[in-house]
């Protein structure tokens, strides 16, 4: 990560980063260095909303119940 950002950042590319950490996962598992980085050059936005598994696997829970299965469709 460090190695991309850092060509990126050099040759002023743009770079879009999205992922389900915070900003203290991402120090812990990128390091400082790229937090730097990122910080130097980036705008954040955070987006939030509600978690959808536990909705499907309860709808997914119902339609077993009742016997329901979802076709297969390919191509």
């Amino acid at each position: 990560m460090d190695e991309v950002l850092r060509h990126r950042v050099a040759n002023s590319l743009p770079t879009i980063i999205t992922t389900n950490l915070s900003m203290d996962d991402l120090t812990r598992n990128y390091g400082s260095n790229v937090m730097s980085l990122l910080h130097e050059r980036s705008t954040t936005y955070r987006f939030t909303g509600d978690d959808f598994r536990d909705q499907a696997r309860y709808r997914l829970d119902d339609e077993v119940r009742q016997g329901l299965t979802r076709p297969v469709v390919t191509g």
